[in-house]
C-alpha cells in the first residue's frame, strides 16, 4: 500500500491497484471506472488475470450507462452502498453481460477531491467472498493520491495562468487603442493551456457579426448551429434565459472542439468565442468571467488600472479558503505590500477539513514581495490542499511539503509555515512551526508564547525533521498566528512592533466580555497599522481561533 501511495504516475497507481485487488479476491477481471459525461461511467484502466499473470485488457464497453436514479451503480456513486452480484441478471447492464464479469462486486473509491470513481472486480470466485474492506481500504488510499496528484498538477496550471495572466494585464494596461485589446485578449485566452484558440466578433449595422479579433487555425465558427447562437447572442432582444442557453458550451461542428459563446460589451454588441476541446476548467472559466466583467470599463480607458488588479484578484478568489472547518471562530487579516496582486502576496493562509475530523489551519509566509511572491504562495497553498486529502500525519504532512518547495522555488528562496491541527471537541491542538514566529495564546487579560520546537523554514536541503507540539485551549481562550510582517512594522523613530507588542495587545484585548475571533484580529491589525503609521511595508497576516467561554 505505502508502494501505490509514493507513486507519482497515476497511471502506474492504478494498475498496482489493479494487480492488487486481483490477487486478494481471485476475480478474473478488473477495472476502475470514472464518472463521465452524463449517466455514465467509463474505464479509465482494465486488466484481467489469465493463468496467475496479470495483463493489460479491454472488454468492458467505453461508456457503460448507469441508468436512472433506481439503478444501484448510483447508490455506489453516492457512496452508499456497495453492489455485489452473483448471476449476470443481478449485475448492471452491460457489464455483468461482457466475458469475465458474470459475477462481480463495484465499490466507491472515496476521495474528498478529484474525479468520482469505483473499482469494479470481475469474474469472483463462488467459494469464497471477497474481503471487502480490505478492498475498499485499497481503493480509498489511491483515490486520495490520485487527488493528491491532480490537486498538485492543477497548482502547477495555476502558476501557469497567473503568468498569463500577469502578462495579459500588462497588455491591457499598456494598449492605446480598442483594437489592442481586443488583440490582447485573444492572444492571452488563446495561450491558456486548456483553450484551443478565442475570436471576437462585432455587430454591424445590418446586425450580422463580423470579425474583428482572434487567433484560431481551425474552423470557428463553421457551422449553422454557431452562427444562429452567434446571432442571438448579438441581439440586443435576446433575454437573460436564452442567452444562458445560447452561452453553454455545445459542439461547434461536426467532429470540432466544444465552443463557448458569451458577450463580451454592449455598445456596440460584441462576442468572445472561445474553442476547446474539453470542457473548461474552473480556472479558466474564471479567467473568462473576469474577462467579460472587466473589457466594458476597460474599452471605456475608465479604470483601467484598478480592473486589471480585479482580473488578478479574482484569480486570487480561487485561493481563499471556503467556509469554517468545525464552525470554529477563526478570522484573519490579510494585507499585501502591493495592490498588484490584490488582496495575496507572500503571506498566505488556508484552513480546512481532515479526515479525522480535525480542522487544520496554516499561516505561512514566502521570502520576497510581488507577484514573485504571490506566485510561490499560491503554490504552497494548492500543494497543502492536495496533501491534505491523504492520510499524512502532521509531521509528515509539513515534511512532503518542504520536499515540494525544494522542487518548486529556486534556492533563494523559501517558506515559514506555522500548521495546526484542532480538534473542536477536545479543543486539543498540534502545532508544527517551520521557521515561523510562535504562536501565543490569550485570554481574559493575560496570555503567553506557545513554547513550540522550531525547525528552520520549508525549502532549505538537510533541514531536520519537523517536531509536533501539543497543548489544549482552555474556554475563552484564543490562539493567534502572526507572520514577520506584523512585528517587523516600523515606527517613524524606527523601532520595531515586535513579538511582545504582540502579545501585549492581544492580552489586553482578550479581556474584552464577549470579544469574537473577527473582533480581536481586527484590533490587532488597526494597531500595527497606528503604530507604522499607515499599512507596513511587507506583507502582513493575523489568523486567531478562539474557543467558546
Amino acid at each position: 500500500m505505502t508502494a501505490i501511495q509514493q507513486e507519482s504516475d497515476p497511471d502506474v497507481m492504478l494498475g498496482q491497484l489493479l494487480t492488487t485487488a486481483l490477487r486478494s479476491s481471485g476475480a478474473t477481471s478488473a477495472a476502475v471506472l470514472e464518472r463521465g459525461v452524463g449517466e455514465t461511467l467509463r474505464p479509465v484502466q482494465e486488466v484481467c488475470s489469465v493463468h496467475g499473470a496479470v495483463t493489460a485488457t479491454s472488454t468492458l464497453p467505453s461508456q457503460i450507462g448507469i441508468g436512472d436514479l433506481r439503478s444501484p451503480l448510483w447508490t455506489v456513486l453516492l457512496g452508499r452502498a456497495t453492489l455485489r452480484w452473483t448471476t449476470p441478471e443481478e449485475g448492471p447492464a452491460p457489464m455483468s453481460q461482457t466475458s469475465g464479469w458474470h459475477s462481480g462486486v463495484v465499490l466507491r473509491m472515496n476521495a474528498r477531491r478529484g474525479a468520482t470513481r469505483v473499482l469494479a472486480l470481475g469474474g469472483l470466485p463462488e467459494s469464497e467472498e471477497p474481503d471487502i474492506a480490505l478492498l475498499q481500504g485499497l481503493g480509498d488510499v489511491v483515490a486520495g493520491s490520485l487527488a493528491g496528484l491532480e490537486l498538485t498538477r492543477a497548482a502547477e496550471r495555476s502558476d501557469a495562468v497567473l503568468t498569463t495572466i500577469t502578462d495579459l494585464a500588462g497588455e491591457l494596461g499598456a494598449a492605446v487603442s480598442p483594437q489592442q485589446l481586443l488583440v490582447a485578449i485573444t492572444r492571452g485566452l488563446s495561450e491558456l493551456e486548456s483553450v484551443d484558440g478565442a475570436r471576437i466578433w462585432e455587430v454591424t449595422a445590418t446586425g450580422e457579426p463580423r470579425l474583428v479579433a482572434g487567433e484560431y487555425d481551425g474552423d470557428l465558427p463553421g457551422s449553422e448551429l454557431t452562427e444562429r447562437r452567434l446571432e442571438g447572442l448579438a441581439s440586443p432582444d435576446v433575454t437573460p434565459s436564452v442567452r444562458a442557453l445560447l452561452e453553454a458550451e455545445s459542439r461547434g461542428y461536426k467532429d470540432g472542439p466544444l465552443v463557448t459563446l458569451a458577450v463580451l460589451t454592449s455598445e456596440p454588441t460584441r462576442v468572445l468565442g472561445i474553442a476547446h476541446a474539453e470542457p473548461l476548467d474552473d480556472l479558466s472559466r474564471s479567467v473568462v468571467r473576469s474577462l467579460i466583467g472587466a473589457i466594458e470599463p476597460a474599452m471605456r480607458k475608465v479604470g483601467l488600472a484598478a480592473e486589471r488588479r480585479s482580473l488578478l484578484s479574482r484569480y486570487t478568489e480561487s485561493l481563499m479558503p471556503r467556509g469554517r472547518p468545525g464552525d470554529l471562530d477563526i478570522a484573519v487579516e490579510l494585507h499585501a505590500n502591493t495592490r498588484a496582486t490584490g488582496s495575496f502576496g507572500g503571506d498566505f493562509y488556508d484552513w480546512f477539513e481532515l479526515p479525522d475530523g480535525r480542522a487544520a489551519v496554516a499561516l505561512g509566509d514566502v521570502a520576497g514581495k510581488g507577484l514573485v511572491a504571490a506566485g510561490a504562495s499560491s503554490m504552497a497553498v494548492w500543494s497543502l490542499r492536495a496533501l491534505v486529502s491523504g492520510t499524512l500525519g502532521m509531521a509528515d504532512l509539513v515534511e512532503t511539503l518542504d520536499r515540494v518547495v525544494q522542487d518548486q522555488l529556486d534556492s533563494e528562496r523559501f517558506v515559514t509555515l506555522a500548521l495546526v491541527a484542532v480538534d473542536p471537541t477536545t479543543w486539543h491542538v498540534e502545532l508544527v512551526l517551520s521557521g515561523h514566529p510562535p504562536p501565543i495564546v490569550v485570554g481574559g487579560g493575560a496570555g503567553h508564547p506557545v513554547e513550540a520546537a522550531p525547525t528552520p523554514p520549508l525549502g532549505l536541503i538537510g533541514r531536520p525533521i519537523d517536531e509536533v507540539t501539543s497543548f489544549s485551549l482552555e474556554p475563552g481562550e484564543m490562539l493567534v498566528l502572526y507572520t514577520d510582517g506584523v512585528t517587523d512594522a516600523t515606527a517613524e523613530n524606527n523601532q520595531r512592533y515586535g513579538a511582545e507588542r504582540v502579545l501585549s495587545n492581544a492580552a489586553r484585548l482578550s479581556a474584552t466580555p464577549g470579544i469574537s475571533a473577527e473582533e480581536l484580529a481586527a484590533e490587532l491589525w488597526f494597531s500595527v497599522q497606528t503604530w507604522a503609521g499607515g499599512a507596513p511595508d511587507d506583507d502582513c497576516a493575523l489568523l486567531v481561533v478562539a474557543r467558546p467561554a
